[in-house]
């Protein structure tokens, strides 16, 4: 008969249950654990139906104050009254505020977290005082130690910019927290971000200070190698402009040189036509008067010596006129006049016609 009533309260519960919106509880900021909400268990039904939103667990302190995690859905229960309280099942975000403390080389540092947990047991829920604060201020004190536990620039940076990243942060925080207990079979953490580092004011503008003469100095050093890039151009150039002069004023001298040679060239040139022409017309001239005498015409030797002097005029005349084309015959006519050997013979002509006798008078 009992359990005919068992299984008809049973059937009963089920069929109200699926039919009622499971109630969602807005947990505030700071807050885990719902108020409780009493519950009565019947003797008839022994059981309760929670209607149980996804986002929540349901805890149940039965009368005796053991702690049930309920399900959704039917859940046996001893007959009584029983507190139910939801346990937020999400993932929360809480902001760490700036947390300071001194460096382990004696400097103050702070810094700011965003952490990300959620519940892992519901039970725990009621069994820490105040958990979503007491979390928080552990996660502090951990901050504190870390700031503690480290040098000013690995946290802030070296003035190269090296330093410690934010996964070792995430690491150290994490791995504080896995030895709390009972918090840390509450809550696990999810993540944990460093939104920023403040480091010490005395120290930033020590280090604004020295970037600033840092770059002055870096400017300097840059200011100076292009002054030495550009006196070393200055230099070149006016090497380059040394070496164009000399090569000119060499070139020039050379030209100056080649036309006084020239120029001498030219005066021997026009003193051996002069010489040449004075020759010649001795030599024509011999020719005219032994051949004008009326009285005693040229004998045989004469004319000898006229065709001889006509040979050595025509071979002269040739050079003078015509060597300049350069031709092998031409050359070698040159080479046979000689102005000595006109002369001879025009003194032999002349030697030939003094020695003539004179006409009567």
């Amino acid at each position: 008969m009992t359990s005919l009533f068992v299984g008809i309260g049973k059937s009963w519960l089920e069929w109200r249950g699926k039919y009622k919106a499971a109630p969602q509880y807005n947990f505030k900021q700071d807050e885990i654990v719902s108020p409780p909400y009493l519950r009565k268990v019947s003797r008839i039904s022994q059981a309760t139906f929670v209607n149980l939103h996804p986002t929540h667990f349901a805890v149940a302190i039965a009368p005796d104050g053991r702690t049930i995690n309920l399900k959704g859905g039917y859940n046996e229960l001893s007959p009584g009254y029983y507190n139910i309280h939801y346990v937020d099942k999400q993932n929360r975000v809480n902001y760490i505020p700036r947390t300071e403390d001194v460096t382990l080389d004696g400097f103050k540092v702070a810094m700011e977290l965003v952490i990300s947990y959620r519940v892992i047991d519901p039970i725990k829920a009621l069994e820490v005082q105040n958990p979503v604060d007491t979390l928080l201020r552990f996660i502090q004190a951990n901050l504190k130690e870390f700031i503690r536990s480290h040098k000013y620039e690995q946290i802030l940076g070296d003035v190269d910019g090296h330093k410690i990243d934010d996964e070792q942060v995430v690491i150290f925080i994490k791995e504080r927290h896995i030895d709390r207990s009972p918090l840390a079979r509450l809550f696990y953490i999810v993540d944990v971000v460093v939104k920023e580092r403040i480091g010490d004011p005395k120290v930033i503008d020590l280090r604004e200070k020295y970037q600033i003469s840092q770059k002055q100095l870096d400017n300097q050093k840059s200011l100076q190698i292009m002054n030495q890039e550009l006196e070393k151009k200055i230099a070149d150039q006016d090497a380059l402009i040394k070496q164009i002069k000399a090569n000119s004023a060499a070139t020039q001298q050379n030209i100056i040189q080649q036309m006084e040679m020239q120029k001498i060239e030219l005066e021997k040139a026009r003193a051996e036509f002069k010489y040449r022409q004075e020759i010649g017309g001795k030599a024509v001239d011999a020719i005219v008067q032994t051949l004008s005498n009326q009285t005693y015409p040229p004998d045989s030797a004469e004319y000898d010596v006229i065709r001889e002097l006509l040979s050595e005029l025509s071979a002269s005349t040739f050079q003078n006129g015509e060597t300049s084309k350069g031709s092998k015959s031409s050359k070698e006519t040159a080479k046979a006049s000689n102005p000595e050997k006109i002369s001879e013979l025009t003194n032999k002509l002349l030697n030939l016609n003094w020695h003539k006798p004179k006409p009567p008078a």
